[in-house]
């Protein structure tokens, strides 16, 4: 993070150095050019301020100038006394004189005169730089009006933020200094490209269809129970399900349409489901939380299968028995295999006498059980008996 961050500190400082050099060579050049003055930038600094804190940073006692750009975003600059006069006596006496600039008030000559110097370094300048940010910040400037003061200025001045360069200039190969300043409204942040935003997943707001509400419902399965159990159903009743269910959950559109299978688990302790994969289902793992505190894909755990009741007894498992090739049911001269099964435990002399004699306490008794068997069965007693003796 660190060299990240240092990476991008080192390309912003770059890019200022980068406008600055423009503005020091596009001064150097055009004074010389136009005026055969020569100036040079000794010292150099640019900042970005806010539209309420411009008016700490305009100088009082310099010359301020308003300058017009394009789609009406106003700027300022801000000449030094000194460097006025240097320029105005370049232009009229062809030289710059030793003596020290008179404090005076500048007039709208004084203006018109240092204005096509300071259009012609920022269009320099602007034809220097190669980010486009900077490019807009500088180009298709000129000179409106002269200022009153520094409070007229700023009621011109509205952006809401600025770019200010500070330039401190040596004139006349260190007769005089002085310094200039320029004060650009900050470009604003330019919509990346349709393309990139297409390539970034970002989609346009205007579409109505993104507003469109998609309802999904999970169904796990499709049970069928009789109309007696299913209004005997209470709060608390328990469906049991077929097993892997969880594994094959369907998600319903409204229109009772299958939008895909997914497996039905937890993420975060929130209810969640997960798209299928072609292959068999994982192993549930233990979620564990991510650092930043959002939804690791991998914290998903798919629900086993059932696995029955905790209190439920164990279902004993009965050994498998194949038939002799063959073989016919009932058969019983087949080779078998013996199953060593137990004998059945003795009855009781109790029960061994009731079905003998009867009990005589609860009225059961085998001979009129007979009878009455014969009598529903349509049989005469007669002959009952007598197969009975056979």
């Amino acid at each position: 993070m660190r060299r990240k961050l240092e990476g991008a500190q080192a390309a912003t400082a770059a890019r200022e150095l980068a406008v600055l050099k423009a503005l020091r060579l596009g001064l150097a050049r055009s004074a010389a050019d136009q005026f055969d003055l020569p100036l040079s930038v000794i010292d150099a600094r640019q900042q970005v301020v806010s539209q309420d804190a411009l008016g700490d940073l305009l100088p009082r006692d310099h010359m301020l100038l308003l300058l017009e750009g394009p789609q009406g975003a106003t700027g300022a600059a801000a000449v030094s006394l000194t460097l006025v006069g240097a320029l105005i006596q370049q232009q009229t006496m062809g030289k710059v004189s030793r003596l020290a600039t008179p404090d005076r008030a500048c007039t709208a000559t004084d203006a018109a005169m240092c204005a096509p110097l300071i259009e012609d370094v920022l269009r320099r300048a602007a034809a220097a730089v190669e980010f486009q940010p900077e490019k807009t910040c500088l180009s298709g400037r000129r000179y409106g009006a002269l200022a009153e003061d520094a409070r007229a200025l700023l009621l011109s001045l509205d952006a809401p933020g600025y770019r200010c360069f500070h330039l401190g200039v040596d004139i006349a190969l260190g007769l005089h200094r002085g310094d200039i300043a320029f004060f650009l409204p900050e470009p604003p942040a330019e919509p990346a490209p349709a393309d990139a935003r297409d390539a970034e997943g970002d989609t346009d707001d205007d579409n109505p269809m993104l507003a469109v509400q998609a309802e999904l419902t999970a169904v796990l399965c499709k049970l069928r129970i009789p109309l007696s159990d299913l209004t005997a159903l209470a709060p608390g009743d328990l469906l049991a399900l077929p097993p892997d269910r969880l594994s094959q959950t369907r998600l319903i559109s409204l229109s009772n349409r299958t939008v895909a299978t997914v497996i039905l688990g937890q993420m975060n302790g929130n209810r969640a489901v997960k798209l299928a994969a072609a292959g068999p289902v994982p192993a549930a793992a233990p979620a564990a939380a991510r650092a930043d505190g959002g939804a690791d894909p991998d914290d998903f755990e798919p629900a086993g299968p059932w696995q029955g009741d905790a209190d439920e007894p164990p279902m004993v498992q009965l050994p498998m028995v194949v038939a002799p090739e063959g073989a016919v049911s009932g058969d019983r001269d087949s080779n078998w295999p013996s199953m060593d099964l137990p004998d059945l435990p003795p009855m009781s002399d109790i029960e061994a006498t009731a079905m003998q004699d009867g009990d005589a306490d609860s009225g059961f008794n085998p001979s009129e059980m007979a009878l009455e068997i014969s009598q529903l069965a349509g049989l005469d007693p007669g002959d009952t008996e007598d197969n009975r003796d056979d």
